[in-house]
């Protein structure tokens, strides 16, 4: 996974403040019927994999042979959330037999990222963080759905 910074200021401030925390990660995860253990490292060897002359930085690694996560240390919180799910896309295609080009992984990063943060993790831990999910007009709360 590499760096992208295209998410709007606004959005990108309350993603960021939003973001668990390194310590709030768990350290394995279920993809299938495998566990990947997640860890944190200060420098991931990515074999080549980021094309020459390239500006992206390398961020996160997804090793299926050791059913293994890495994601360096020193990102912002929303960026080691983006990296996380990067390569947990990377994992969902190796232990379900799937093929997405890499331009779509990354195109999926941030849209889940929001996803989970507005719905599920700020609402689960927000409080915590100081951190409260407003409803926009039209929601299922305002409809009495």
């Amino acid at each position: 996974m590499a760096k992208n910074k295209d998410l709007k200021a606004p959005l990108r401030r309350f993603l960021k403040a939003a973001s668990p925390r390194r310590s709030d990660y768990p350290r394995e995860l279920l993809v299938g019927d495998a566990v990947y253990k997640i860890r944190f490292v200060r420098k991931i060897d990515e074999g080549g994999k980021v094309p020459e002359g390239s500006d992206l930085e390398v961020v996160g690694l997804c090793d299926p042979s050791e059913k293994e996560i890495l994601i360096l240390q020193g990102l912002d919180p929303l960026e080691r959330f983006k990296a996380l799910i990067h390569e947990l896309l990377h994992a969902i295609e190796f232990e379900h037999d799937i093929e997405m080009a890499h331009a779509l992984i990354y195109k999926l990063e941030e849209p889940i990222a929001q996803l989970l943060i507005e719905n599920v993790w700020s609402e689960a831990h927000g409080e915590k963080y100081g951190l409260q999910r407003q409803r926009k007009s039209g929601s299922d709360e305002d409809s009495g759905l």
